[in-house]
């Protein structure tokens, strides 16, 4: 599992897009990423002010392109032991199921088992509202609404799984609904992230195997790095286990607060390149 800390050309190309003075270094790079474009913590995304980068929305797009972060991906292992649904809001959660779907009924792609991985994170009233959870452009015909309504992440993926139309072939395969609950940081109750629902399935001792873990882009390639300390820890590459993400190409929004996000992700995944690194470090 190479990690490649070298200045990419990609890198460099998207800071001196922006007219950003940095050291030509990883470390420096990453510095400047988590001072300027990460989102304040406990904010979500979708609460992000625009960036003052916002005009370059095209220049930055193309620079990220580069770095694997805007185009779709599919799997490269059509039956591997595990396809991985990874919590997110109701629509992306949509998404992501209907992407996996899609292959499946496609006959190139057969995992052994689905695993859903969620939090309990409360739903937003302005992302989530009911309508959409009550689309009918997502609905199976015979579907049949439920009394009471999902109040959090974890709740929402049963029901929008249950909503989709789904073959025999999908339905003849297992599927596990693994929730997180809140967590306590800082004195603060915060929603558990990726590496925390992962660590809620590895709690279940699963055989080390091939992982397809389904996100979006442009948020693929940061959940790819961002699960891997703790698989590390675990010893699952060890044990030949492996790990691929995969996703849904980025689409821009129509909004102002797109640019804003996808530097806060570019953030997080130059970060979670670093703790791999360590987490590699640790393991030897």
């Amino acid at each position: 599992m190479p990690i490649q800390l070298t200045v990419r050309h990609d890198n460099l190309h998207l800071f001196t897009t922006l007219g950003i003075t940095v050291d030509p270094t990883y470390e420096a790079m990453n510095a400047y990423a988590q001072a300027h474009w990460l989102r304040k913590p406990g904010q979500e995304r979708w609460h992000m002010n625009p960036s003052m980068h916002q005009a370059k929305a095209n220049q930055i797009i193309a620079s990220l392109k580069l770095l694997g972060m805007i185009d779709r991906i599919d799997p490269s292992i059509p039956t591997p032991d595990y396809a991985m649904i990874l919590g997110a809001t109701v629509y992306r959660m949509r998404t992501r199921m209907q992407h996996m779907i899609e292959l499946i009924d496609a006959g190139t792609f057969t995992p052994r088992q689905i695993v859903v991985l969620t939090g309990d994170r409360p739903l937003d009233p302005v992302q989530e509202p009911e309508s959409l959870l009550l689309d009918k452009a997502f609905i199976r015909s015979d579907w049949q609404c439920p009394e009471s309504l999902p109040t959090n992440e974890s709740e929402a993926a049963k029901f929008v799984w249950g909503q989709l139309q789904k073959s025999d072939r999908v339905n003849r395969i297992s599927i596990v609904f693994l929730p997180t609950s809140m967590l306590e940081k800082n004195g603060k109750i915060v929603r558990p992230a990726t590496e925390d629902s992962l660590k809620t399935w590895l709690k279940l001792l699963p055989l080390p195997g091939s992982i397809v873990a389904f996100s979006n882009q442009p948020f693929a390639p940061y959940q790819n790095e961002t699960m891997k300390p703790t698989l590390i820890k675990a010893g699952w590459f060890k044990h030949k286990g492996t790990l691929e993400t995969v996703g849904l190409a980025f689409t821009p929004k129509d909004d102002d607060e797109h640019v804003a996000r996808l530097l806060d992700n570019l953030a997080r995944y130059m970060y979670s390149i670093l703790h791999v690194k360590k987490a590699l470090a640790a393991a030897k």
